[in-house]
């Protein structure tokens, strides 16, 4: 089954997704977006793409795991991504993942001024990754 990953932000969006063996998560691109309808419509464009079958959202909770103010806006997107793309939609727990893709763009000798038009993209295949890992067997 092929799934779409989304690191969705108010001002850019990024983009990964799998094989069908579910082996490895792979960044596709950032694309940027102007409000959660705009976002919605390209999302559910590169969903059908890419024939995804489901789409994976990451859900930016708090560090002690609450929701804030950010997950009521990812929910708003998740609702208008589900009814556009007739597709399954699920959150995941994105705590933590910018700021790995931050570290891991950091460590391949890329500079900072560099890391943001990757870091959405490289959040988003991290999203997707732990996901698949933690529901492989399932």
């Amino acid at each position: 089954m092929i799934l779409l990953g989304i690191d969705f932000g108010d001002v850019r969006m990024g983009y990964a997704s799998c094989d069908k063996e579910w082996l490895l998560a792979t960044g596709l691109e950032t694309v940027n977006v102007s409000g959660v309808n705009d976002a919605a419509k390209k999302a559910a464009a590169k969903a059908k793409e890419i024939g995804a079958e489901r789409i994976i959202v990451g859900k930016p909770l708090r560090t002690d795991g609450t929701a804030g103010n950010r997950v009521e806006r990812t929910m708003a997107f998740v609702e208008k991504l589900a009814a556009l793309s007739g597709l399954e939609v699920e959150t995941f727990d994105e705590r933590f993942t910018s700021v790995c893709a931050h570290q891991f763009l950091s460590d391949s000798g890329l500079k900072t001024k560099k890391h943001k038009g990757l870091v959405d993209t490289v959040s988003a295949a991290i999203i997707l990754q732990d996901y698949m890992d933690r529901n492989k067997n399932k």
